[in-house]
C-alpha cells in the first residue's frame, strides 16, 4: 500500500472517529479555508491540483512547485483531499522534533491548546462547527501530520464566519 493511499485509509478513519466523537466544541479561529483554498471548492476549480491518489469518492491532490514552509520552517508535504470533487481537508506533514515544536506552538497559539488524546504520541485533536484539525507526532519516526477536515455535510452558511488559515 503506498504511502499516500495509507494516509487516505488514515484520514478517513479519522473522519469515521471525529465525526462520531461525542467531544463537540468549537474551538477558536476555526478556518473557512486552507491556503487560500475555501473548503467545498470542487476540483473543477482548481487547476493547478496534481492527483496523486484515486480512492474512488476519495481523491488525494498536491499542488506542484507549491512553497513547502509554515512560517519559518520547512515542511515535507501538503496534501488536498476532495471527497466527492470537493475540497473536504488537507494533510500536512513534517520531519524532526524541532518542526514538530513549531508547528505545534504555532497551532496552540492560533487555534488554543485543543484536547490531548494520546500523550505517548503528542496527539491532539480540534472539533470545531464546521472543521475538525488532529496533530499527531510520532517520536520514533520524528514525523508530524497535520490534518483538517471540513464536514461537507455541516452549516456551509457558517463558513463565512470563520477565518482563514
Amino acid at each position: 500500500m503506498t504511502s499516500v493511499k495509507k494516509l487516505s485509509v488514515i484520514f478517513v478513519m479519522l473522519l469515521v472517529l471525529i465525526s462520531a466523537s461525542s467531544l463537540s466544541y468549537a474551538f477558536q479561529n476555526e478556518p473557512n479555508m486552507f491556503r487560500g483554498i475555501k473548503w467545498g471548492t470542487d476540483i473543477s476549480e482548481l487547476p493547478q491540483m496534481t492527483l496523486v491518489e484515486d480512492s474512488g469518492s476519495i481523491k488525494v491532490y498536491e499542488i506542484k512547485d507549491c512553497e513547502l514552509s509554515f512560517g519559518i520552517f520547512q515542511l515535507k508535504c501538503i496534501m488536498y483531499v476532495f471527497i466527492k470533487g470537493k475540497f473536504s481537508g488537507s494533510i500536512v506533514k513534517c520531519d524532526s522534533r524541532k518542526n514538530f515544536e513549531n508547528v505545534r506552538a504555532s497551532i496552540f497559539a492560533y487555534h488554543g491548546e485543543g484536547t490531548q488524546i494520546d500523550p505517548s504520541n503528542e496527539y491532539y485533536v480540534w472539533l470545531g462547527d464546521n472543521v475538525n484539525i488532529s496533530m499527531k507526532y510520532n517520536p520514533v519516526s520524528e514525523e508530524t501530520v497535520v490534518y483538517y477536515y471540513y464536514n461537507l455535510n455541516e452549516r456551509e452558511e457558517n463558513d463565512n464566519k470563520k477565518i482563514s488559515v
